[in-house]
């Protein structure tokens, strides 16, 4: 009897350690920054009660992925990427979080983002005026 080789046996992708942090499976690398939102936040879930371990594990991935996009300066924060802030904290707020004292953190970049741009286009709005009075200018040929 011969025996072919079809294809490879695929190997399962490699099981990640994960800890539980009040109630939340997370990451070694993200322990730290869960505990901290706890130690400073305490009734961040006081509201969220799903059962499924997953859909808490995604929820949480997607307050940490706010949070890290916080820390970055306005200037590095694009106009769609403030919106898709804006939709995950209206998304983790609907389930449950309590978000308070985020969505203040939240409009500080905000705010700064519309200041840059008001003095973008003060800037834009001054060299076209500056560009019109030197078209009226009677040296023009």
């Amino acid at each position: 009897e011969v025996l072919e080789v079809v294809g490879k046996l695929e190997e399962s992708s490699p099981v990640m350690e994960t800890i539980n942090v009040n109630g939340f499976l997370v990451l070694p690398s993200q322990v730290e920054s869960v505990n901290r939102l706890f130690e400073r936040h305490q009734d961040i879930s006081s509201n969220f009660h799903p059962k499924n371990p997953f859909l808490k594990t995604a929820y949480m991935n997607v307050l940490l992925n706010l949070t890290q996009t916080l820390r970055q300066s306005p200037q590095e924060v694009s106009k769609n990427d403030m919106a898709d802030q804006y939709a995950s904290l209206a998304y983790l707020t609907e389930a449950g979080f309590e978000l308070g004292w985020l969505e203040m953190k939240l409009d500080k970049p905000l705010k700064q983002k519309c200041l840059d741009l008001e003095a973008q286009t003060a800037k834009t709005k001054a060299a076209s005026a500056k560009a019109i009075l030197s078209l009226d200018d009677d040296d023009i040929v």
